[in-house]
């Protein structure tokens, strides 16, 4: 077969995803969005990093109406959802310090576990925030090759992230 071609992936490609509305916002406007601590700059919905029972941190993510209600009713039942501060958008993005503290003691009060758990049964959106230790110990990361062992300059075994991307037909050298 044909050999493929170059194919170039530059490193900052993925967090460019991340933060992808920033370029057409601030065409739009005029002007760039400033940033708000861990925040997003326009308060369009809940989206923040809070620390667990078992001393690590979940990422939540909560922007449309529908899916901060399921948050809300996780975290604080009906009467959080019908609290007029949180209510709507409009409300949670004049009351997001007030809301925050809310999840923070509910996450704070489980484990990591508990948290996935409770929150795959209530289609809530939430993740893990790893640790370099739980990316070495992920069986999946493991499974996919996505942390390769090389030498370091003392000849010990140093993990690091693998090659990307990775093309069928081809072995990268990794040096």
């Amino acid at each position: 077969g044909e050999t493929p071609g170059t194919v170039a992936t530059p490193l900052h490609q993925a967090v460019q995803r991340m933060i992808e509305w920033q370029t057409p916002v601030a065409t739009a406007k005029g002007r760039a969005e400033t940033r708000m601590a861990n925040n997003f700059p326009m308060n369009a919905g809940i989206a923040n990093m809070h620390p667990t029972g078992d001393g690590k941190y979940v990422a939540i993510s909560a922007v449309t109406q529908a899916t901060a209600m399921r948050l809300m009713n996780m975290v604080g039942g009906p009467e959080l959802c019908a609290d007029p501060r949180f209510a709507t958008a409009e409300a949670r993005s004049r009351g997001l310090d007030d809301l925050y503290a809310k999840i923070d003691a509910w996450t704070g009060a489980r484990t990591t576990r508990q948290i996935i758990e409770t929150a795959a049964a209530q289609d809530v959106v939430l993740g893990p925030i790893y640790t370099t230790d739980d990316i070495l110990a992920d069986e999946q990361i493991a499974a996919r090759g996505n942390i390769v062992t090389v030498p370091d300059c003392h000849r010990r075994p140093l993990p690091m992230p693998s090659v990307t991307p990775r093309i069928s037909g081809l072995t990268p050298a990794i040096r």
